[in-house]
């Protein structure tokens, strides 16, 4: 658990000295930061990665953090960014509460120099000299240094690897849908990728991937010390072969598992493709008809090819089918039959007879009415005849079984109607093949027609098309070539681990060794299973909480919540949301979405703007299913939203995050709803005012009272609607419902 105290921030980018101090009411959680486009918001996150993470916080390393005011030089700028905060000593997924909370300061400074530039390119200066120290509070308030590492607190508390949902730029978070444009999404792979380490990182499902690797590297281990016990070359030969051959079998599965994606992704490539060369066709009058008609063609074909596998399937099993298996041995179960029938009739089969009585052996009393609960003679004589005949009993049921197979296989009806099954079936598979073959020429005819067609971009799309058919077959290939090789591997580990066998029932020098690999496999077995156990129930709770996310933030939106015009489907159209694994591979995940009718919806089918809701619920879901603690503090998590979804994302986020800081314009904050909002759960607001504007419009410019010629950047406390000798910008006293307010710069 982590929560900002204080945020201090001297000498960066456009800052020269701000202070902020979030929220940390329980009843009013948030903490807004108002600032219009160019005056500071991107710099206050940047600045805050930075504190908290470092160099590797930045966008890129020849990132200037200097003043912008400043030229460097000889005696250099110190920046430094300081945040106190308060942790109950709990990394982020243990919930400590009811713990003491510890007070810590982390302060980071760097100083930049100016150097000379050798060419244009080059920048003008170096940092030197950063420092990081991490203070804690103690009892008596005084501040002392902390034994173990700012970078490693930082790191448990929270990770890197969590960054972009914690400091979060919502234009970047938009990835995870295929990101914030309407007309250029993120191709497919590189967004299933981002969501899978997204989902593996905060759900903690790659801590039991890595457990698993390390034990299995255990057991090879304890094998070789097993082996070396022993003291015979020729087991550490075995050992170092069934190594190797498990190594190989891995390695084999991974490629496999390349192939497959490869596989996939050439196959949407080519379905691109020819949707692509539809589209081209359809303009050219022969060439629609004819691309229908190939089209009808080819999935006729492909209904025709399943439908001979199918007919195939059924002619092959009825060599196996009871039907002939009765007919062909008709004579032998009629004879059998006879011969058992009168014992059956007679009760000999089953020995039924020896039920009862055992069951009067229980009751202590004979049929005849003799007492045999006592050790007596009568129940001697009972027991007696009792164990004689038990050893006939299991002849007897065992011939009471064949009697009724036979007679089961009596009912069976003659060999003629057989035969006709099998004659029905040939007849429907040579019509099958007639209607294959003639489509087969249609569909070259058409494409020698379709090949025809003298147009330079149809032309170019079937060269690729031919080109990715090529790819496709060579993939394809390899597929089950590294198939074959798994089959072969898998056959030598089988033998190798029967000879290894072998050898352990000899090396009892190395039992303890050898106990250790069996206990290393069964722990494996345990993680494997209760991995894939958390890993559908989480990403199912996963699923859900995103779902109940988007449905909130789309509640009540009418047509005049949708901003502009498109051809692309709007936040209304989409009827469920989730998270669940991709069709290839269990282990990766995709966000998926849905409409009243249950049909998937690609990304890029979806309007940019729901496309931001729909991202928003997935990384504010995980934050909450992740059980993560920490502070989220977003910049520009309502834009490209307006009226309903905007009112709605703006309340669930101030009721459902840990310690909400948002970095908002004044347009994002323009309905009374949402003011009303901040009014409610704000516990803290901050104004930022950017002087660069400023200075390009000469004194004064759009900032009022501005009359410093140095673009810095200053902070008040002013609200969403309020204004003040620092932050008042032209135009603002006339707008209804806004108010100035005294204070001193």
């Amino acid at each position: 658990m982590i929560k900002f105290m204080r945020i201090e921030i001297r000498n960066f980018v456009c800052f020269d000295k701000i202070v902020i101090e979030p929220s940390t009411d329980p009843n009013k959680p948030l903490t807004v930061v108002r600032a219009e486009n160019g005056s500071g918001k991107t710099t206050l996150l940047r600045a805050i990665r930075w504190g908290m993470y470092g160099e590797k916080g930045l966008p890129s390393p020849t990132y200037p953090l200097h003043p912008a005011w400043w030229t460097p030089d000889n005696k250099g700028m110190t920046t430094v960014v300081s945040i106190e905060f308060e942790t109950d000593g709990s990394d982020r997924s243990n919930d400590a509460s009811g713990s003491e909370n510890m007070s810590f300061q982390l302060m980071r400074a760097v100083t930049t120099i100016g150097k000379p530039k050798e060419n244009k390119n080059d920048l003008n200066f170096y940092r030197i000299k950063e420092q990081t120290q991490l203070m804690r509070r103690g009892m008596d308030g005084m501040w002392s240094p902390f034994p173990a590492g700012a970078d490693l607190v930082v790191e448990q508390l929270l990770p890197w690897g969590l960054r972009d949902f914690f400091v979060m730029d919502a234009d970047e978070v938009v990835d995870f849908v295929g990101g914030a444009l309407d007309d250029n999404v993120l191709p497919e792979k590189e967004i299933i990728a981002k969501t899978t380490a997204a989902v593996n990182g905060l759900l903690g499902l790659d801590v039991f991937r890595m457990a698993q690797d390390r034990v299995e590297k255990a057991g090879m281990e304890f094998g070789k010390q097993a082996a070396a016990a022993v003291g015979r070359e020729d087991l550490i030969r075995l050992q170092r072969e069934l190594d190797r051959c498990q190594i190989e079998i891995k390695d084999l599965r991974k490629e496999i598992s390349n192939n497959e994606e490869e596989i996939d992704d050439l196959d949407r490539d080519l379905n691109d493709r020819n949707i692509s060369l539809g589209r081209e066709l359809k303009g050219i009058e022969i060439g629609e008809e004819l691309s229908t008609r190939q089209g009808n063609n080819i999935e006729t074909k492909k209904n025709l090819l399943a439908r001979r596998a199918e007919i195939i399937n059924q002619l092959s099993g009825q060599t196996e089918s009871t039907e002939l298996l009765a007919t062909l041995s008709h004579t032998y179960i009629s004879s059998t039959h006879d011969l058992l029938k009168p014992l059956h009739d007679r009760g000999h089969i089953p020995a039924k007879h020896l039920h009862y009585v055992r069951s009067l052996l229980k009751q202590g009393v004979c049929v005849c009415g003799q007492d045999i609960s006592q050790d007596n003679k009568y129940r001697k004589q009972v027991l007696n005849s009792l164990s004689k005949s038990s050893e006939q009993e299991e002849r007897a049921n065992f011939l009471a079984q064949i009697f009724d197979a036979t007679r089961s296989l009596m009912l069976f009806p003659p060999a003629d109607m057989w035969s006709e099954q099998c004659l029905n079936g040939e007849r429907d598979l040579a019509s099958v093949n007639d209607q294959i073959a003639d489509l087969q020429a249609d569909i070259e005819y058409i494409q020698e027609k379709l090949d025809s067609i003298d147009n330079d971009k149809v032309q170019l799309l079937r060269s690729e098309i031919r080109s990715l058919g090529d790819q496709m077959n060579r993939a394809r290939s390899q597929f089950a070539r590294n198939q074959v090789w798994l089959s072969e591997k898998i056959e030598e580990e089988t033998s190798l681990k029967k000879k290894w066998a072998q050898w352990q029932r000899t090396a009892v020098v190395a039992r303890d060794k050898l106990e250790a690999k069996v206990v290393a496999k069964a722990i494996v077995e345990v993680l494997e299973k209760s991995y894939g156990i958390i890993q559908v129930e989480q990403v199912t709770q996963l699923s859900d909480r995103m779902n109940a996310m988007f449905s909130q933030m789309a509640f009540n939106v009418t047509d005049q919540d949708i901003k502009g015009k498109s051809n692309k489907a709007d936040i209304k159209m989409i009827a469920k949301v989730g998270i669940q694994p991709t069709d290839s591979n269990p282990n990766k995940y995709e966000i998926v979405c849905y409409n009243s009718q249950g049909s998937h919806m690609l990304p890029i089918t979806i309007n940019g703007a729901s496309r931001r809701v729909l991202a928003l619920s997935f990384v504010l879901a995980l934050c909450i299913e992740s059980r993560t603690f920490a502070p989220l503090i977003a910049d520009s998590l309502l834009g490209m939203m307006a009226g309903t979804v905007r009112r709605n994302t703006l309340l669930i986020t101030a009721k459902t995050s840990n310690q909400p800081i948002l970095l908002l314009t004044s347009a994002e904050l323009a309905a009374q709803s949402e003011i009303d909002t901040i009014d409610e759960y704000a516990g803290a607001v901050y104004t930022i005012t950017g002087q660069f504007d400023a200075i390009e419009a000469g004194p004064g410019g759009d900032v009022l009272n501005w009359k410093d010629q140095r673009p810095v950047t200053l902070l008040c406390r002013c609200g969403p609607r309020s204004y003040c000798n620092i932050c008042e910008r032209v135009g603002w006293a006339d707008l209804p419902g806004w108010s100035k307010r005294e204070s001193e710069r």
